[in-house]
């Protein structure tokens, strides 16, 4: 009985990792949408070695016409710094997830129009 036990909840955990590692992968040759957006920019914020500075779990994704605009806040704030909080944009191009732009940035007012 032990052993079926073990065989079952073995095969469940293989199966969860094999999933986890697949629903990374995007496909942008019929566009993005916007959790691929979110998806994307989370792997070029830790490419550009950006992922210790900002929160690569808490993204903010707004559609911005023919790009998506992913916003990550600082993990932390530097309340020694004049600019208090910052943030890391990522523009993604809708039609390719090609990346259109790539900043940190002080002001969340330019960020996002009301």
């Amino acid at each position: 009985m032990n052993k079926i036990f073990l065989i079952i909840i073995g095969s469940f955990f293989v199966s969860g990792c094999a999933f986890v590692g697949q629903s990374d992968q995007v496909a942008a040759n019929d566009g993005i949408n916007k959790p691929e957006a979110k998806v994307i920019a989370q792997k070029e914020l830790a490419r550009a070695g950006q992922d210790k500075v900002f929160a690569v779990s808490k993204p903010a994704v707004q559609d911005d016409g023919a790009n998506w605009k992913v916003v990550f806040p600082a993990s932390s704030p530097n309340i020694f710094s004049d600019k208090y909080f910052s943030y890391y944009v990522i523009e993604l191009d809708k039609s390719s997830g090609k990346i259109a732009r790539s900043e940190t940035t002080e002001a969340l007012s330019d960020l996002f129009e009301e």
